[in-house]
């Protein structure tokens, strides 16, 4: 029995002493790849520094803001005029619809660099008019 413990003893203390080994290369390695860690997020916030300082702000385009004058057949009552205020001002680029059915016509300012005057046309037809431009201007 007593030979049972010594070799029990024996064991464990060979156990412990591994035990200790490994905790003492695992802390040595933790150590080390925080020293790695560490480099590898100074270099990355350091790269991030230098790709912001270079970097510029891009410019807005330059607003080409026109206002044309659309003769528009088909118009016969305040629905119609409505309805195409409504639908026009709905399109990116449109800065302001004035319809009239008295005057058969329809004045639209809008950004010609967002929306073209041949999609107000198309839109307007779209809806079972006819629409031709009457004239054209560039208020910059």
């Amino acid at each position: 029995m007593l030979s049972l413990r010594v070799l029990r003893n024996s064991q464990r203390k060979k156990l412990e002493s591994s035990n200790k080994k490994s905790k003492f290369v695992l802390i040595l390695s933790t150590l080390n790849l925080g020293v790695h860690m560490r480099t590898l997020l100074f270099s990355f916030l350091l790269s991030l520094v230098v790709m912001g300082c270079g970097a510029q702000k891009a410019e807005p385009p330059q607003a080409k803001i026109q206002k044309v004058n659309f003769a528009i057949d088909g118009m016969v009552c305040s629905s119609c005029e409505e309805s195409i205020q409504t639908k026009l001002v709905k399109l990116e680029g449109v800065k302001s619809v004035e319809a009239s059915t008295a005057n058969k016509c329809a004045i639209i300012e809008f950004d010609a660099s967002k929306v073209s005057e041949k999609d107000l046309i198309a839109t307007i037809e779209s809806m079972g008019y006819k629409a031709v431009s009457q004239s054209q201007s560039a208020t910059n």
